[in-house]
């Protein structure tokens, strides 16, 4: 800021200041839709999740359920870094006791089959069958 001029140095200076706060605007504004996903999705990192029952399941009960899963679904068994979203946690909605981490395609399949749906199992199985050769008559657990 070269200015003897007093009135030169506060123009340059008010002019500075605009233009750094519009930079800084923007940069905050972009950084806010790059990360806005991540900071929705890994909110209940900061918090915990609270459970029917009151209780808090937070990021080290998470971690805990992971290892002891070998970082992987309960149910398919498909890898944590195989999936873009956190497992779900399972949990009984009567206790609100956690049973497990899910991929989220597991969670939704259990959920459809616990809401009262689970008798359509057996008939899907049969439908299967009669239209698919390649369907087993008995399904062993893996």
């Amino acid at each position: 800021m070269p200015y003897r001029d007093s009135d030169q140095a506060k123009a340059f200076r008010k002019k500075y200041n605009i233009r750094t706060r519009e930079k800084y605007q923007e940069y905050r504004a972009k950084r806010h839709e790059e990360y806005a996903h991540h900071y929705r999705n890994n909110a209940w990192k900061r918090r915990g999740i609270v459970l029917p029952n009151g209780a808090y399941f937070t990021i080290r009960d998470y971690d805990l359920f992971l290892e002891a899963q070998n970082n992987k679904c309960a149910v398919c068994r498909i890898d944590r870094k195989n999936v873009k979203t956190n497992f779900a946690v399972d949990h009984d909605h009567k206790t609100g006791i956690a049973r497990g981490l899910l991929c989220s395609l597991c969670n939704r399949f259990l959920v459809f089959i616990l809401d009262n749906h689970y008798n359509l199992v057996p008939k899907a199985l049969t439908y299967l069958r009669i239209h698919n050769k390649n369907v087993p008559e008995r399904i062993e657990a893996t």
